[in-house]
């Protein structure tokens, strides 16, 4: 069965400039390596499919060509018979999506014990980190362009709302585009979910690492005495459960006299009233908005317009969180140029120094470095 994730994957298509990049790498490696044979597998089901191989005169594999891969997908190995059958030295390593899956592998080839390729495996591990971050970048793109979609939705739906709750919801959704802090935007979309509902108390919380219990990011009792420990968990239970699960927003106009009770800390703020609105990402829900303490009842129109600004606040979290990864992926990116570029430098450097002993021999220079040499 595909999985949700490998489905999503699919759709993380490679651009020609990325293809046409990881090609020219391919070249280089194959020259600097002094190996016949570079290239760039692809992960397809169970195989792995040559995606990127380096123009060289004698090539041991080719475009578009497939392996089985059960045995291989950790890069490091591989069956060479399967690969060429002239094939005796194999170097590699696998290369990941963001979160440590398999995309497939990038690795070298010769026909021969190759001892250079052995010294410069480090060329092979930069060139591994500059298309992984090739990927973490195209899945970013990916998910902007989801996020993207979902806020056109968000927007068609604004028409059959009245000019007051129209106003309401772009006053949330101003915030996700004037503040890249969830926090900061999740403050104002609740305030707006509030007065549209006549909420008076509620609070915001996250999902945590290990999905079992919420992150408050804030608490908003709403003028009446509340003496919980804040720093008291927050496990997935009780009536918020039930939003979790759903991924729709649930409510209980009798909260003080329900099941749900039960769940309440010592000292928590008496609530007549009680509604959860989810914040969806991808079908999974990875926070709520509590609102609680109406005046009257809450009614499904409420529990509507709650699902709207959960809508609103999932975009919210999903641009931070967004930005924050291109932020720290443009952090290593320049950190890896600035690396690459003093290795090639110091590369120059060698070469010079070496053709200057030729010459001190009276050899000629063994490297073409430039038009001084």
């Amino acid at each position: 069965m595909i999985s949700d994730k490998e489905n999503i994957r699919a759709k993380v298509s490679i651009p020609g400039e990325v293809a046409q990049r990881w090609q020219n790498l391919m070249n280089v490696l194959a020259r600097e390596l002094e190996v016949p044979c570079a290239c760039i597998m692809k992960r397809s089901g169970e195989e792995l499919e040559v995606f990127s191989v380096s123009s060289t005169e004698q090539t041991l594999c080719r475009y578009g060509q497939k392996i089985p891969g059960t045995n291989s997908l950790d890069g490091r190995t591989a069956d060479t018979a399967l690969l060429h059958p002239s094939l005796r030295y194999y170097l590699g390593y696998p290369l990941l999506w963001p979160d440590g899956d398999v995309f497939g592998t990038i690795s070298v080839q010769d026909v021969q014990e190759n001892t250079v390729a052995d010294s410069k495996n480090w060329l092979l591990e930069e060139f591994r980190h500059q298309a992984e971050q090739d990927l973490l970048i195209l899945q970013q793109q990916h998910a902007l362009r989801l996020e993207t979609e979902q806020r056109k939705l968000a927007e068609s739906e604004l028409t059959n709302f009245t000019p007051k709750e129209f106003h309401s919801l772009m006053n949330a959704a101003h915030a996700v585009l004037m503040h890249r802090k969830f926090k900061v935007s999740a403050r104002i979309i609740f305030d707006e979910a509030c007065k549209m509902t006549g909420a008076t108390a509620g609070y915001v919380a996250l999902l945590n690492d290990t999905g079992e219990e919420n992150e408050v990011l804030f608490l908003e009792a709403g003028g009446l005495p509340c003496t919980v420990d804040p720093d008291l968990p927050m496990p997935i239970r009780g009536l918020r459960a039930e939003s979790y699960h759903s991924g729709k927003a649930v409510y209980d106009n009798d909260f003080m006299h329900s099941q749900w009770t039960a769940y309440l800390p010592a000292g928590h703020v008496d609530m007549k009233n009680v509604m959860f609105a989810p914040l969806n990402i991808s079908g999974r829900t990875v926070g709520i908005i509590g609102l609680a303490n109406k005046d009257g009842d809450f009614t499904e129109f409420d529990a509507t317009m709650a699902e709207a600004f959960g809508e609103v606040a999932a975009i919210a979290l999903r641009n931070s969180r967004t930005l924050d990864e291109l932020d720290e992926t443009n952090r290593k990116l320049e950190h890896f140029n600035e690396a690459l570029v003093n290795r090639e430098m110091r590369i120059v450097e060698v070469k010079q120094e070496v053709n200057s002993l030729c010459r001190e021999l009276g050899r000629d220079p063994v490297y073409r470095v430039g038009t001084g040499d």
